[in-house]
């Protein structure tokens, strides 16, 4: 299991679909400040989205189980 921080974002999504692509199951942490679901679209029903704010460690400790690359 993968996670994308900004994964909704211009780099973040064509990262999502990167690691998809090499068969990866892929999280994708986004508070959608900058970030569209538009940008995941190509990916959409094959991963994880999860509306968090990263720099609430409460937030996003729990997502972080069963997660082999940040």
């Amino acid at each position: 299991m993968a996670v994308v921080t900004g994964g909704a974002g211009f780099i973040g999504s064509h990262l999502v679909e990167r690691l998809l692509e090499e068969g990866f199951q892929v999280k994708v942490l986004d508070d959608f400040s900058y970030g569209s679901m538009d940008n995941l679209k190509s990916v959409e029903g094959s991963v994880e989205v999860h509306v968090v704010d990263v720099s609430k460690r409460e937030q996003v400790k729990p997502l972080l189980k069963d997660v082999d690359v940040v």
